[in-house]
This record gives structure tokens, sequence and C-alpha cells, in this order.
């Protein structure tokens, strides 16, 4: 099964009003719509997956966009009520690249290339996928949420061992004490030279497997 690589769509601010629309911000949104180039319709029916993954309403289908102020307001498939959106609120929206419209990553270039990057540990295998980026004096470092939670991996030669930009890999070797406590004691060998799963395995998201 193909691996696909993923790209962040937004960031989920709040619930907004009582059908279960969210606030959202976007940079790559708002230049595209400032500029006339995409219509918001576009988006409709594009299936997004929300990370760090909710304990529930994990992914839907885009049914409504809108512009307002502050951002935009989504309607997503599944997603009718405050309880349903409120799990989403502070998690990031990501589509699969291939699905977005034509030009997009001319407007999202501005933003965090990292987010969406897949992270296999040569010891512990799959950590998760790159959600943020947190940039400080010495080197930046990769906010990682998946099996283990969250995993904050420092960009550095000792840790980040290769990167595949055309399948959004990075194969890493985590230093002792990176993990959760009592988390990865027991080394999980994972073939980090294949860009793809194997065959009949599809990309895992905190235990969930994408299609």
């Amino acid at each position: 099964m193909v691996c696909w690589p993923f790209t962040r769509v937004a960031h989920v601010v709040r619930v907004h009003g009582l059908a279960g629309e969210v606030l959202v911000t976007s940079e790559a949104l708002s230049r595209a719509f400032d500029t006339g180039t995409v219509d918001p319709s576009i988006l409709l029916d594009i299936q997004i997956w929300a990370v760090p993954p909710p304990s529930s309403s994990r992914s839907g289908r885009i049914k409504s966009i809108s512009s307002v102020s502050r951002g935009f307001i989504l309607g997503i498939e599944g997603i009718g009520s405050v309880a349903d959106a409120a799990p989403l609120a502070g998690t990031d929206l990501l589509a699969r690249a291939d699905a977005l419209p034509e030009g997009w990553d001319s407007f999202a270039a501005e933003q965090d290339t990292a987010v969406g990057r897949r992270v296999l540990d040569e010891a512990h295998g799959e950590i998760g996928l790159v959600v943020d980026t947190i940039v400080t004096g010495a080197n930046d470092v990769w906010v990682v949420h998946g099996r283990f939670g969250e995993v904050l991996v420092p960009v550095i030669d000792e840790v980040v061992l290769e990167v595949d930009e055309p399948s959004r890999t990075v194969r890493t070797r985590l230093l002792p004490g990176l993990l959760p406590d009592g988390q990865g004691q027991v080394p999980l060998r994972a073939d980090t030279s294949q860009a793809s799963p194997p065959d009949g395995q599809a990309l895992l998201l905190d235990g969930q497997a994408l299609p």
C-alpha cells in the first residue's frame, strides 16, 4: 500500500457555534484566498486528518468552508455538535498532498516544511508524524505525535540520520531519554531503508491506519 505524503492545511483554534464547525488558522489558505487564485469550494470533499489524533473524529471530509476576519470556519463530515468538535481544538489538520489544489505548494511555501513528515527510528520503529517545529538558539526541535505520545526530536546530526523529502520520511537514532518515561524500553527493529511500508501495511498514526 502506498505511503502518502501529508501536508498541514490548518490549525484548529476552537469550536465555532453549536453545529460542530471549527475556527481554523492557515497562512496558506489566507494567501490563496487573498490573491483570489483559489476558490474556497475547491477544498470541499477533501479528506483531512487531525494530528495528534483526538479520542474521536480523527478524520473526515471538509463539507463547508467560509472566510472570517480571524481565519476560516470549517464544517467537517461526521462532526455535528460541540461535543463532537471539542476534541479537535489544538490539533493540526493534514491532507494528502496530491489531493490539494494545483499550486498549493506555492501558497504553503512559507509554512513549516517539516510538518507531516513520518519519523522512523532505527531502534523503536515508527515514532509518528511531525506536527510542529520549535526554533531554539542552538537547533530546531521537531514535535512528533504518535504511539509514544508527544516526542521532542532535536534536529541534530546525531539524531536525524536521513531525510527523504520525496517520501516525506525521516530516519532517526533517538538518544536515551527522548522517549517518555517507561516507553520504548524494548527496541522494535524497523526497516527504515524503505520509503514506503511493505505491501499490505498502511501508514499508522497513533495506532490508526491511514488509507
